[in-house]
């Protein structure tokens, strides 16, 4: 089975992947524990306190998500075929009153709770 190091192709550049600090595993591992349970679609609702700048009801001004609620639009996992590890896997697509389009975010699987449809 490949290895992220074969993958990403740093093999190529001649630099030891212990040198990097890079954790060598089977491909598709990436991603295993952070977003398996949540899927494009599911309802959720930001548990934590979250604060946005890009709010377009409250733009340049902090603005706490905590509970607001919205739709898993993109779980991002791969890129052009190649795993990766965003910071921020879970695209989330909340929908404003007053606003002339839905607000989106990125946020993390323990900042999100699943909402029951």
């Amino acid at each position: 089975m490949p290895t992220y190091a074969k993958i990403v192709g740093l093999q190529n550049f001649g630099i030891p992947a212990h040198l990097l600090r890079l954790q060598v595993g089977p491909v598709g591992a990436l991603c295993e524990g952070d977003c398996v349970n949540m899927n494009i679609g599911d309802r959720v609702r930001v548990k934590e306190s979250v604060v946005f700048y890009h709010h377009p009801l409250h733009r340049n001004e902090a603005f706490d998500a905590k509970g607001l609620e919205g739709v898993v639009v993109q779980v991002l996992s791969d890129y052009q075929g190649r795993p990766i590890s965003p910071n921020f896997p879970i695209s989330v697509e909340f929908q404003v009153e007053g606003a002339k389009r839905p607000f989106k975010a990125h946020l993390r699987k323990d900042e999100l709770e699943l909402v029951a449809s």
